[in-house]
């Protein structure tokens, strides 16, 4: 489905065909709502990043991506790293996991828009892999210019349904509008359930 299709036919399950009063660019903002949350319950959207961290000897933390939504899994050098947390070497004890000596990262953790390495890269761990290698879940781009992108054609319509109870649940005063609301809320509810697993499944498959 196109973006021209998609907002045709959220007029006309919404019944709002005046492209005056509701321009498309206005309709636009609702399914990038409907793509958000699909992406956030489904984790549909995702990017294999090669260049996005440069890692510097005896540099522990460094910036995520802008549109970072979840990591799913990071590499060093061909080598998959351990998930851990910050909490977790803190429990064990404390700032001891910032003072260890530099070596080849065997763990990462998140926090902030920060991810950090453990131990510490050294100058040997820059030379073997400086680029580490990482797929994440990533906010889904602008659907003015890249529609459903990564999203099946089967499953389009889900983010129509959301598009459409967003919509009618802003409708001033309207009980008519509100029960629409609701009954396509079900809808997306419903069906983005439907198809959970696979795009979870799909997001951590490796060629």
């Amino acid at each position: 489905m196109t973006r021209a299709e998609a907002i045709t036919l959220w007029r006309e399950l919404t019944n709002e065909r005046n492209t005056t009063s509701v321009p498309d660019t206005t309709v636009d903002f609702y399914f990038q709502a409907g793509l958000e949350t699909l992406n956030r319950r489904n984790k549909y959207h995702y990017a294999d990043n090669t260049a996005g961290i440069t890692l510097v000897n005896g540099t522990q933390e460094y910036s995520l991506p802008t549109d970072f939504v979840e990591m799913v899994w990071v590499e060093h050098a061909g080598r998959e790293l351990k998930k851990s947390s910050v909490e977790h070497w803190r429990s064990k004890d404390r700032d001891a996991w910032r003072r260890e000596d530099g070596s080849e990262p065997a763990e990462y953790a998140l926090y902030a828009n920060k991810i950090v390495f453990r131990p510490k890269p050294n100058a040997a761990a820059v030379a073997t892999g400086a680029n580490p290698t990482f797929r994440y879940i990533n906010t889904p781009p602008d659907f003015n210019t890249s529609a459903f992108d990564l999203l099946l054609t089967q499953d389009h319509r889900i983010a129509v349904y959301y598009a459409v109870a967003e919509w009618s649940f802003t409708y001033p005063d309207s009980a008519a509008a509100f029960k629409r609301g609701e009954y396509y809320q079900g809808r997306f509810d419903q069906e983005s359930g439907m198809v959970k697993e696979y795009y979870e499944k799909r997001s951590t498959m490796r060629g």
